[in-house]
């Protein structure tokens, strides 16, 4: 049940049908509301600025006689303050926001990310070196590798040449001048040959080979001479039972010394998430024959397998592409262009043949033997 009040100059001329409650202002001893009239509810000021008769300008009057705008109107004035990139103006009090510009953000985020580009990468020349190997250096960003960082050559197979090509890229590293630090070379087994890095151009006075008995020790020996900056390149074989937590450890400890690391990987770890700068894939998938004609005598030579680097991962770059090289007669890293007419492939097994039991153990039965003897 509603409860009907009214004001006594609003009060019908005719009075409702239905009986009124009494009200607290109708009691004895309790004064009458009454709304205040217009005129009393003004101030002083207000009452004297009626009074007196204002002019209003040309301008004004113009303004305040304008239609007001249709809501078509309001859109297309809105959609103008619409900039190509999709900010909008906003005006606060005198200022109006200026349109964000999405390049320069997008550049920003990909420098804090980490994810630079060929074009937006910053990077001084002092910090990158060449990998001795001109058609390796086109595949990379900036032309070569970058200090401080780790580099991992993955292996197809033992004797695939990863290990002799990155070496033969250290050596190209060591020549430099500016280099006076030495070569660490990390390994469990007897992966490390030195008259063979010493044929590639390796000086075995500036190298420390350190032989690891557990693959603890290893992680922990690379571990070391990554962060001292005394050390010039650290170069070991690891295998693919390195986690995620210690590859980590060799990327901050590279940062730290700024030491380069060029890690040598197995087939497994291909295709696997790596903290690693430049990831290349190695695979001997290609032998050069060269034919020679002597005297009417077609004869064929084998030269030096040549090996197919693969760019599996860098950042900046497409992934995907290859060039093949080879190792010179003077230990020089080259890459070559061989005609299709003179590669052919040479696959190289390295699992068990098993033979048919009839192959192994041959059986021949007497009424063959009889009968092949009679003939």
């Amino acid at each position: 049940m509603s409860t009907q009040q009214t004001f006594e100059f609003l009060a019908p001329p005719i009075a409702p049908t239905k009986p009124q409650r009494t009200r607290l202002t109708d009691l004895p001893g309790k004064p009458r509301f009454r709304a205040p009239s217009q005129a009393e509810s003004q101030t002083p000021s207000q009452a004297q600025s009626q009074t007196q008769p204002q002019t209003q300008s040309p301008a004004l009057s113009s303004v305040f006689s304008a239609p007001a705008p249709s809501p078509d109107a309001l859109m297309r004035s809105h959609g103008a303050s619409t900039r190509p990139s999709g900010a909008l103006t906003r005006a606060s009090g005198n200022q109006v926001a200026t349109p964000v510009d999405r390049s320069a953000v997008l550049a920003d985020l990909r420098k804090r990310a980490g994810c630079l580009s060929s074009a937006a990468t910053q990077v001084h020349r002092a910090d990158i070196y060449s990998t001795g190997c001109s058609g390796i250096d086109a595949m990379l960003p900036q032309g070569g590798l970058r200090i401080g960082t780790v580099t991992e050559w993955v292996s197809e197979h033992d004797s695939s040449g990863a290990s002799a090509i990155s070496l033969a890229t250290i050596a190209a590293r060591m020549k430099d001048t500016n280099v006076q630090g030495p070569l660490v070379v990390i390994s469990e087994a007897n992966y490390f040959y030195p008259p063979a890095a010493e044929a590639i151009g390796i000086d075995l006075k500036r190298v420390i080979w350190a032989k690891a008995q557990t693959h603890a020790d290893t992680v922990w020996a690379i571990d070391q001479a990554l962060r001292c900056p005394a050390v010039a390149v650290v170069w070991a074989r690891v295998g693919g039972g390195l986690d995620d937590r210690d590859a980590r450890r060799f990327q901050l400890a590279a940062e730290e010394g700024q030491t380069s690391a060029v890690l040598v990987r197995p087939r497994t770890v291909r295709g696997r998430p790596t903290f690693a700068d430049v990831r290349l894939h190695v695979a001997p998938e290609m032998h050069v024959s060269q034919q020679n004609k002597t005297n009417g005598v077609l004869t064929t030579n084998q030269s030096p397998f040549v090996s197919r680097v693969t760019l599996d991962r860098c950042r900046g770059s497409a992934s995907g592409c290859f060039v093949d090289v080879m190792i010179d007669d003077h230990g020089q890293l080259q890459a070559v262009k061989v005609p299709k007419s003179t590669i052919y492939h040479a696959p190289i097994s390295t699992s068990s043949v098993h033979l048919a039991s009839e192959l192994a153990h041959p059986k021949t039965s007497s009424g063959t033997g009889s009968k092949s003897r009679r003939a």
